[in-house]
């Protein structure tokens, strides 16, 4: 059940916490389902088949035991009679066996796999371990009278009435088949009889489950989103764990960027020229004929980085040149980027005024 603040998604590193201590969506009627499903399956559609071997070994012994209680007094010995017997009961015996054993299989490890799909591998001792909170009677309360738990009442008396539905539908079909079953002479026949309308049980039902356990796998995992919802305190204090104090890391961001903003202004000493607008907005270019294609941009910024940059290039003696147009086509350009081919001809000009007012 959710709590009031609680309006935030649940992040991964909660959700991994959560399923560390055996907290994970339960879809307990899904792995029913699969359950009941793969083990009606066997008993409806694999038992027939084994249970003639059955009934004539159980038939074979009933007539061996007979013989065996008339011929305790004649010459044969009792040993002998009692092997025949024994032989005789073993392969029924080796076939319910068998039968048996597959039948538990097909019942646990269906119900294992579906329990690993829909969760995942999880183990954890943590859910069985005692706690307080368990034995408190205002939790308790509100735990019986929570949303999950009036969830599964109208559940289960829907399923009950659904099934009770289904099964007086069959019931009424079945019954055309009594006459028939009651006239019937040989086990066989009376065995397909009951086989049928097994079957016909077995996929009533399964249909009419369905819809209840998807809307159970829906509500499971909604209800588990839920109640994993995180207050705006809770996911400060994970990112504080994670990725350290929010004020520390922007302090530390905010470090860096100063320190980018002064190695670009200790740049601007060794650029060629500074474009202005004229206090607004500072470009430094660099320009090397022999070792560039263009010439590229060593520092920019607007107001008082401008400031600083043109502070900077009067200090180094670099050229300070006023242009407004050029300085707004390159302001948006980042150091050591190449000036594109558009303002090569602007640049030029200006480079070429440097070089004559240095020759003069």
């Amino acid at each position: 059940m959710g709590e009031p603040g609680k309006n935030i998604p649940p992040t991964q590193r909660k959700l991994r916490e959560a399923r560390k201590k055996g907290d994970v969506p339960k879809f307990i009627d899904l792995i029913r389902f699969v359950s009941l499903f793969s083990g009606g399956f066997v008993l409806l559609w694999i038992l027939p088949s084994k249970m003639e071997t059955m009934l004539l070994s159980l038939s074979s012994f009933f007539s061996a035991a007979g013989d065996f209680v008339n011929n305790m007094g004649s010459g044969e010995t009792e040993t002998n009679l009692l092997a025949g017997v024994g032989n005789i009961l073993w392969p029924g015996v080796k076939d319910a066996i068998i039968f048996l054993i597959f039948f538990e299989l097909s019942v646990c490890i269906p119900a294992l796999i579906a329990g690993y799909l829909s969760a995942g591998p999880v183990f954890s001792v943590q859910p069985v371990l005692p706690k307080l909170e368990r034995i408190n009677p205002v939790s308790g309360i509100s735990r019986i009278f929570s949303p999950e738990r009036w969830f599964v009442l109208f559940k289960d008396i829907f399923r009950c009435l659904l099934i009770f539905l289904v099964g007086l539908f069959i019931f009424k079909r079945i019954m055309t088949y009594l006459p028939y079953l009651l006239s019937a002479e040989k086990p066989e026949a009376i065995f397909k009889v009951i086989g049928m309308s097994g079957q016909t049980v077995f996929w009533y039902t399964f249909f009419a489950i369905v819809p209840i356990i998807l809307i159970d796998v829906i509500y499971s995992k909604h209800s588990y989103i839920k109640r994993m919802m995180m207050t705006v305190k809770e996911l400060r204090n994970e990112l504080r764990e994670t990725e350290g104090d929010p004020s520390i890391k922007g302090r530390r961001l905010k470090l860096h960027r100063e320190i980018a903003m002064q190695r670009m202004i200790m740049d601007v000493k060794n650029a060629t020229v500074v474009i202005t607008n004229p206090q607004h907005i500072a470009i430094a270019l660099k320009w090397d004929e022999e070792t560039m294609d263009a010439p590229v941009v060593v520092a920019g910024g607007r107001e008082n980085i401008a400031s600083a940059i043109i502070k900077e290039a009067r200090l180094a003696g670099v050229p300070v040149i006023e242009n407004p147009a050029l300085a707004r086509s390159l302001v948006d350009l980042s150091p050591g980027e190449e000036i594109p081919e558009n303002l090569y001809e602007a640049v030029a000009e200006v480079i070429r005024l440097i070089e004559k007012e240095a020759k003069k």
